[in-house]
């Protein structure tokens, strides 16, 4: 199994997104509405998806303030497919680096079971997988090139 560890703020929004539904609803309501995500963003997530299968498990802040239901209506209602959301997890933990909580996830697993895995995040402290993140530029939001990459990565086992 292919497993992409996905964060939220930076890949499936950009800077000025943020700013902008900030400013119309205030920081208190960042997890309350859709209008946050890009669908273009999520679009490009979906090809990622359709072209890897790989299982989403959700390692961005999100996963503490919301509930993986919501997140997953959420990731629906801004076009990303339902069969590549059905079997959605997050990482354990709360705040703190989110390597070590990628890597508890990993142990967690069944010996063998994941074969490959990326990680979709602005954020860097993602030791000791630092070789497994595509590191997204959180101004911009997730690219094709980003996309590109990552299916490479989980087409290459480790």
């Amino acid at each position: 199994m292919c497993v992409v560890f996905l964060d939220i703020d930076g890949v499936l929004n950009n800077s000025e997104l943020r700013t902008r539904f900030y400013e119309q609803h205030g920081r208190i309501a960042r997890l309350e509405s859709v209008e946050q995500l890009c669908p273009v963003l999520v679009g490009r997530l979906n090809r990622l998806f359709e072209q890897t299968g790989a299982r989403i498990v959700i390692s961005s802040i999100w996963r503490m303030h919301s509930s993986i239901g919501k997140i997953k209506r959420m990731l629906m209602e801004m076009g990303l497919d339902r069969e590549h959301i059905r079997r959605m997890d997050k990482t354990p933990g709360g705040g703190g680096p989110r390597g070590p909580q990628i890597d508890e996830w990993l142990r967690a697993q069944p010996e063998g079971l994941v074969t490959s895995f990326v990680i979709l995040d602005d954020g860097s402290d993602m030791e000791p997988n630092m070789d497994r993140l595509v590191h997204v530029d959180g101004h911009v939001g997730l690219t094709e090139q980003h996309v590109d990459q990552a299916i490479r990565m989980l087409n290459q086992e480790g």
